[in-house]
């Protein structure tokens, strides 16, 4: 069984700078693009992970529920969290350390950006992967991606 605690599964990186975020395997039947909630912090570096909140394309507490989500509670930032009464979800991501010589920083809320991306979805509505460009930030993909504790591809355009 995979441990949901760790997400997101692996990342592909491509040449454009497109960012693919595997949350976990399957066969995508389902694609739709909608707006994403990315936290970064004062270096424009992705932490924490991905908040999503329901809209009317899809239905987000379907969406979820391979990972088995729970209820938010205070203080706990670890696995899948959805909130009924918000229609609301937090993906947390298993973050890297920071360096030592890294400020204390590193890991600290500065601000969430909010691209399109596209989503994946298999036969039952569950969420397999989204994908999102971060030319927001004026940052290779490589370096937005940098603090996320998970195997990173690298792939050319083809």
């Amino acid at each position: 069984m995979y441990d949901f605690n760790v997400l997101p599964s692996r990342i592909n990186l491509g040449s454009d700078d497109v960012i693919t975020v595997h949350l976990r395997e399957g066969q995508a039947v389902r694609t739709l693009r909608s707006e994403v909630i990315l936290d970064v912090n004062h270096a424009a570096r992705w932490i924490r992970g991905i908040e999503l909140v329901g809209g009317i394309d899809f239905n987000l507490a379907k969406a979820v529920r391979p990972f088995s989500p729970r209820r938010p509670a205070v203080g706990e930032s670890n696995g899948v969290t959805y909130d009924e009464e918000a229609d609301a979800t937090f993906i947390y991501f298993s973050m890297k350390a920071p360096q030592p010589a890294s400020p204390s920083t590193a890991l600290k809320y500065s601000h969430s950006i909010t691209p399109e991306a596209d989503f994946g979805f298999d036969a039952e509505g569950g969420l397999l992967w989204l994908r999102f460009s971060c030319s927001e930030e004026n940052l290779s993909a490589a370096d937005f991606v940098s603090l996320i504790n998970t195997p990173v591809e690298h792939f050319a355009a083809t």
